[in-house]
């Protein structure tokens, strides 16, 4: 026990660089273990009932353009890595010798999804976009432009005015802020061609028809039940 060392038997990631004509390197995911041989079977035993499964996957990538989702002029392969940079179509995987795929390609929706954000915290930063869009040539002021909302997904999201704090939690400060933290001007905006296309700088242009700036409000939870008692019994 004391002489194998922490890392004996224990399962470690290991990067391989990529290779001169590949674009993506790899991932090991390596046991390394000493030890007699009779005890191999006892060190690596596989617990009863499992099995190992190993998943090929790929990402496929839409962008929204004014409201619409599309693969036109899309800024990154329709199928890529995770990042988005190297392209990896479905028809591109091929399994090694001695093992098979399983079935079609199936649809991987993130489990998270299915809880809120602030699942299991005790606190929590509310934010909404304040966004403005204006026709070209005129200025950003309140009879020019139209304002929009959106959470940091950019879907449509109810004003910041209109946030009402959930029950169980209270806000921690009294407004919403700025959060200025970022790319950004003086003023808290990032400014983009269009509201739903390309990506927002902190540079205007006069070609800009589109800003937004990121309001922020914390909150905490109060430490009260969610659930109402029904007290009629």
């Amino acid at each position: 026990e004391r002489g194998r060392g922490k890392l004996c038997g224990k399962t470690g990631s290991f990067f391989l660089k990529k290779p001169l004509k590949e674009k993506i390197g790899a991932h090991l995911a390596m046991t390394i273990w000493f030890g007699k041989f009779e005890h191999v079977a006892k060190a690596f035993k596989t617990p009863s009932g499992s099995e190992v499964t190993v998943y090929a996957e790929t990402y496929e990538n839409e962008m929204s353009v004014m409201g619409n989702w599309t693969t036109k002029l899309l800024p990154r392969p329709k199928f890529s890595d995770i990042t988005g940079k190297y392209e990896i179509p479905q028809d591109s995987f091929t399994t090694p010798a001695g093992w098979r795929f399983e079935g079609d390609w199936i649809i991987s929706v993130d489990k998270s999804i299915g809880f809120d954000n602030e699942e299991g915290l005790s606190v929590f930063k509310e934010t909404a976009f304040e966004g403005q869009t204006r026709k070209p040539g005129a200025s950003w002021t309140a009879s020019s432009t139209e304002t929009w909302w959106t959470d940091e997904k950019g879907d449509d999201c109810s004003s910041k005015e209109e946030i009402a704090c959930k029950e169980g939690w209270r806000w921690m400060y009294e407004e919403w802020e700025l959060d200025i933290q970022r790319a950004v001007d003086s003023q808290g905006f990032e400014y983009a061609n269009e509201a739903d296309l390309g990506s927002y700088g902190p540079v205007e242009r006069n070609y800009h028809l589109a800003r937004r700036r990121l309001w922020a409000r914390v909150r905490e939870r109060t430490g009260e039940s969610e659930e109402k008692v029904d007290d009629s019994d």
